[in-house]
């Protein structure tokens, strides 16, 4: 390995000589980042603290590991400081644009010769990922070609330092200058590596850097990897690593991971049942999970754990294909494929399971699941539709339900039975839909309907199940998740309006007209100071004030009166031909109150306000205080009776 101390512009003008040193190839003309290496993940803090530095001093900045490839220079360690200082020169050459004897210099640390620059990023671009346009450079990350999604990263980056110098510098020629002459001076410990002696760089990046704890589990566990290998299959695993990196970055976009590392920690704990730490340690030894592998298992693993994330993107990505119809997982599947209701429900729901904002541990079994059926053809053909529609839905409730529960994020969480009946026996179809329902199960017999859910989320979900569950099946018939359900129903406010002025509209009818739109202005008169405004607060967010409706019929509701608004509810559903049964048992508790009854008496006698006020005071109270454990008794009687 060769070793030596160079300036920032020796390295990116990949300097011979330094002094009487020899220090780079002449036949390696720039530095280029693998496809196995990690995206950019400096944040602002760590940029704008790298120029302060700059500005301050000719400061260190610390250890570059460089790995000889046949035409260039692979960088193993310091990627992100490279980047940021090749984008530092692109920022610098932009601000001095018209002094052309000033950016000269400039350039020949950014471009080796027309359109061919200095450092290279084939996850940005098969090319180059920045080009000369109009006397700037500028970045050129086309859309296909950025495999790990940081087009939007990098301009921000580009973003935050030209802030920061025209802050620093006012865009005065010769600050920019000075800073440039500071730039150019900075020094790096440059590490040169050749694969001669048998140790992969990655095992060097390792031991320099492992116990300084710099590392994230992922490096170290490549690091590992690449201990274990031969050197004639270094070239190959970092081609597995590097499609291993561009799954968990489609994890990331897609289903909400944070990075690598967790890919690969959800993967053995959810797919293996290993139990260990976020570092991969197991927990009863200590032991790195690797320690104990021979070459052919972790070999495998990468494998098994590149199949799976390119398993679960394509399945993912076929969600969204209208001809989709789930024959990759069922038997039967070509029966049904003209059932497109029941079809494009069945993919609503796994997107809400799989979606970004979905907690990433209750995915675990799903994906499992998922991988399994479209790898393991001796367990799919053994499923058929109905066991389809079931199994969806099943683990569609336990997701949401698990979603729900603040006290369960954590990996101890990962529900495993999925895993051990697939495991022990993956022909048995009874042992996993018994397992399947045992997971729903643990979280619907849990559940506990309170004052409190009183989010869109949370009641569509319990509201999906009580108007939609089709018990003799173990299915949902619909949902009101669905994003075009969710387009055309609202949560309304049955009881209290949403208004800020807290008033009703009473509309005075002896009877009131077929259509809501029929209603005139001169029958409705305004009581106002029917509740005051700490009532309203204290019971505006109960679970008990809200009903989900048609958009459109919520739009005529408005601030009407409890008489008007249940009158033209049930004359609306009913000409829809049902109503739904959360909706018809808020109608049925609503009217069986005497409170009511006495207040919908008042539509048939002359307009007195004082006496409108007074009984729909105690309507309100009587509705929010007595009657309220009533209704959340009964909500949760008809949810658990759904699966009794």
């Amino acid at each position: 390995m060769k070793s030596f101390i160079a300036t920032v512009e020796d390295v990116f003008g990949l300097a011979e000589k330094i002094g009487n040193i020899d220090a780079f190839d002449i036949n390696k003309k720039f530095l280029q980042i693998p496809l196995y290496q990690r995206e950019y993940k400096w944040d602002d803090e760590q940029i704008i603290r790298l120029l302060k530095d700059i500005l301050s001093r000719d400061k260190f900045l610390g250890i570059i590991i460089l790995n000889e490839a046949q035409d260039c220079y692979e960088i193993v360690d310091g990627q992100q400081r490279l980047t940021t200082l090749f984008l530092i020169f692109i920022c610098l050459y932009n601000l001095l644009i018209g002094q052309d004897l000033d950016q000269e210099p400039i350039l020949h640390n950014i471009r080796i010769e027309k359109d061919c620059y200095r450092l290279k990023n084939y996850s940005l671009s098969k090319t180059e990922f920045i080009k000369e346009s109009a006397g700037r450079i500028c970045l050129d990350i086309k859309q296909g070609e950025d495999q790990y999604y940081q087009k939007e990263t990098l301009e921000h980056v580009v973003s935050i330092i030209t802030n920061e110098l025209r802050k620093e510098l006012s865009n005065n020629i010769t600050k920019l200058n000075e800073f440039k002459e500071k730039l150019l001076k900075c020094k790096l410990l440059i590490l040169i590596y050749n694969q001669d002696n048998g140790v992969s760089v990655e095992q060097v990046f390792l031991d320099i850097n492992e116990k300084s704890k710099h590392l994230s589990p992922d490096e170290i566990f490549k690091g590992r990897c690449f201990n274990k290998y031969s050197p004639v299959h270094y070239d190959r695993l970092r081609q597995m690593w590097g499609t291993l990196r561009k799954s968990s970055v489609e994890f990331s976009e897609r289903f909400g991971y944070d990075d690598l590392s967790q890919f690969i920690y959800l993967y053995l704990i959810g797919n293996k049942d290993i139990d260990i730490d976020t570092n991969y340690k197991k927990v009863d030894t200590g032991d790195h999970v690797l320690q104990s592998m021979s070459n052919t298992e972790i070999d495998n693993l990468i494998k098994d754990m590149n199949e799976y994330g390119r398993t679960i993107i394509e399945f993912s990505d076929r969600l969204s294909d209208d001809d989709y119809y789930f024959s990759d997982l069922i038997c039967d599947a070509e029966k049904h494929k003209n059932d497109e209701k029941m079809l494009n429900l069945l993919k609503i729901l796994c997107k809400d399971i799989v979606g970004k904002k979905s907690n990433k541990y209750q995915k675990v079994p799903f994906f499992f699941l998922v991988y399994k059926l479209i790898t393991c053809k001796e367990l799919s053909s053994q499923l058929n539709y109905s066991d389809l529609k079931r199994i969806i839905s099943s683990l569609y409730i336990y997701a949401k339900l698990f979603s729900f529960d603040s006290t369960k994020k954590s990996k101890k969480d990962i529900d495993h039975t999925v895993y051990h009946a697939i495991d022990t026996d993956p022909k048995d179809k009874t042992k996993l839909l018994q397992a399947i329902n045992g997971l729903r199960r643990s979280k619907t017999d849990e559940f506990i309907f309170t004052e409190k859910y009183s989010n869109y989320d949370k009641l569509s979900l319990l509201y999906s199940i009580v108007d939609y569950y089709d018990k003799p099946n173990g299915c949902l018939s619909s949902t009101y998740n669905d994003s075009q359900t969710h387009i055309n129903n609202n949560l309304e406010h049955l009881v209290i309006p949403n208004n800020n002025k807290r008033k009703i509209k009473w509309a005075h009818y002896d009877a009131l007209p077929q259509s809501i739109k029929e209603i005139s202005k001169k029958n409705c008169i305004d009581i106002v100071d029917v509740y005051d405004l700490e009532f309203e607060k204290k019971c505006k967010k109960k679970a008990i004030d809200y009903v989900i409706i048609d958009k459109n019929l919520n739009n005529y509701l408005r601030n009407y009166d409890i008489v008007t608004k249940l009158f033209y509810i049930e004359n609306f559903y009913r000409s829809q031909g049902n109503i739904p049964a959360h909706i018809s048992f808020f109608i049925k508790s609503i009217r069986g109150m005497s409170e009511f009854a006495e207040l919908e008496s008042l539509k048939n006698e002359p307009l007195d306000i004082n006496l409108i006020k007074s009984k729909y005071s105690s309507f309100l109270d009587s509705y929010f205080n007595q009657k309220e454990s009533e209704i959340i008794s009964e909500i949760n009687t008809m949810f658990h009776n759904k699966f009794s």
